[in-house]
């Protein structure tokens, strides 16, 4: 898909998610669409982790609407962080009994 085309037509919503080590992905991809321009109207990030299974603390960038990050750190080895404090990022710790990162996801969904 072409990003620059699509916007050019009109179709300005771009929302990436990622879980693990494609959270840290997610917003890597962020990233990248601010060099070339491009907002992104929702990023979700859940439970960003490094190679290594550490926590990643992740700086959203400025052409990001909204952010959602949704971390735990009540179990198991991988667990993780809290995004940059801002306007257009809210954390959400979903920290917990029977909440790790394996289920976090659920927990993020509501679930």
């Amino acid at each position: 898909m072409n990003l620059k085309k699509a916007q050019a037509n009109g179709d300005d919503c771009v929302n990436i998610s990622g879980y693990s080590r494609g959270a840290d992905a997610a917003n890597q991809l962020a990233e990248k669409l601010k060099d070339a321009g491009i907002d992104v109207d929702q990023l979700n990030l859940i439970d960003p982790v490094s190679i290594t299974g550490q926590p990643q603390h992740h700086t959203v960038p400025d052409n990001v609407n909204n952010a959602d990050n949704y971390y735990q750190n009540s179990g198991g080895p991988f667990h993780g962080g809290a995004a940059n404090p801002g306007s257009n990022v809210t954390n959400h710790n979903v920290s917990g009994p029977g909440v790790n990162h394996n289920t976090v996801v659920n927990k993020s969904l509501g679930q």
